[in-house]
């Protein structure tokens, strides 16, 4: 196969039920010059003939299964590195692309912005639960300036949608793979070190929020993680303070919700949320 100009990575451990949606949002892309990567952690349900069965049908579509689970970031990084094209696209294994142009408009994009030093797009997302019932919608900040004011306070970014310029990434290091949670928020702050950012107002993604996700299933050692990546990057982006204060915040919330004394946990979610509102 020639180099295609995209390199599709989707990062995969027991979701079948859930990945064959993610695969079939990407073969309606406008764009059609891209590899698919799945990177699969050791699943044990049908993940491997589900995928061989699109494999089967297109030859873009690669499978890497992996005999020793790594973790996710370590799992990324072999896509990273298995990886030709000159951009890298993420679509994590239970969400969706919500538009047959992303790929189209975001190349563009970052083709048409090249003088520029763009490193990075994203888009709007379409929250989803887990049977894809729309929750609500939200459009993230869209300029380079308003990116960095925002972006230790909150993730301005949903991972599955940006398109990244691979050389960008491959000089900032790939992911880091200490981090359990967050390994996506640390590098487009890496990114952020070298180049501009940017969201397009267009709706791409439906961003699935279920109990299975590891944004649910960890909470607190999603918090530990966002804070020590809060940390790293102190004096690199402006609003530090508020940050850091809003994190210390997120961990007591979530550990307040493991309590088992009801009345003691309630009260404690209370005050986290009072506070929480009073520094936005």
């Amino acid at each position: 196969m020639p180099t295609p100009k995209i390199s599709i990575l989707i990062v995969t451990y027991n979701r079948a039920n859930y990945l064959k949606a993610a695969i079939d949002s990407v073969f309606p892309q406008t764009f059609a010059d891209w590899e698919l990567i799945i990177v699969d952690g050791g699943s044990t349900d049908n993940t491997a003939q589900l995928v061989e069965n699109y494999r089967n049908k297109d030859q873009r579509v690669r499978f890497l299964p992996q005999s020793i689970k790594g973790g996710v970031a370590h799992d990324r990084n072999v896509g990273l590195n298995t990886a030709q094209g000159k951009y890298i696209a993420i679509l994590d294994s239970d969400d969706i692309w919500a538009d047959p142009t992303k790929l189209q408009k975001q190349y563009e994009f970052l083709e048409t912005h090249q003088k520029d030093n763009y490193v990075l797009v994203g888009s709007a997302v379409i929250e989803i639960d887990k049977d894809s019932y729309e929750r609500k919608r939200y459009l993230n900040a869209l300029s380079d300036q308003e990116i960095r004011k925002q972006i230790l306070n909150r993730n301005p970014f949903a991972h599955s949608s940006v398109l990244f310029l691979r050389s960008a990434i491959t000089k900032v290091g790939n992911y880091d793979e200490k981090y359990i949670i967050g390994e996506d928020y640390d590098l487009i702050l890496r990114l952020g070190l070298i180049g501009k950012m940017a969201n397009l107002p267009d709706h791409f993604l439906k961003y699935r929020i279920h109990p299975q996700s590891a944004c649910v299933a960890d909470r607190i050692g999603g918090a530990w993680d966002t804070q020590k990546i809060i940390k790293q990057y102190k004096n690199k982006y402006p609003g530090y303070r508020f940050a850091i204060l809003k994190s210390y915040l997120r961990i007591l919330f979530n550990t307040g919700l493991l309590i088992k004394d009801k009345l003691w946990r309630i009260r404690i979610n209370q005050y986290c949320i009072f506070l929480l509102n009073k520094i936005h």
